[in-house]
């Protein structure tokens, strides 16, 4: 059931992100003294594909209710870039530390 969801969700992001289409844009984020960059495709990749069902849920009620609203969701996909590069960064370094 959760791998059917999981398609389902994958399936609509990538319309959605089609029907808008959005620019592309890189952002450069500066975290622990290093520059990380992130683009708006690399985002959309990664919603679609390395996120479990509840998170993909919160995002894609976010993206209507923006949508709704007409807002831009752009300052949305940046947002969640920073938190995600944020994840992964300390992630790693708590894997790291561990060892």
């Amino acid at each position: 059931m959760i791998k059917l969801m999981n398609e389902y969700l994958s399936n609509w992001f990538q319309i959605y992100f089609r029907e808008k289409q959005l620019g592309e844009e890189t952002w450069t984020f500066l975290i622990d003294g290093e520059s990380h960059k992130l683009s708006t495709s690399s985002i959309q990749a990664f919603i679609c594909s390395n996120l479990d069902v509840r998170l993909q849920m919160e995002i894609k009620k976010q993206l209507v209710y923006l949508d709704y609203y007409n807002q831009d969701i752009q300052d949305y996909l940046r947002y969640l870039a920073k938190s995600i590069l944020d994840i992964k960064l300390h992630h790693t370094t708590e894997v790291g530390n561990k060892r």
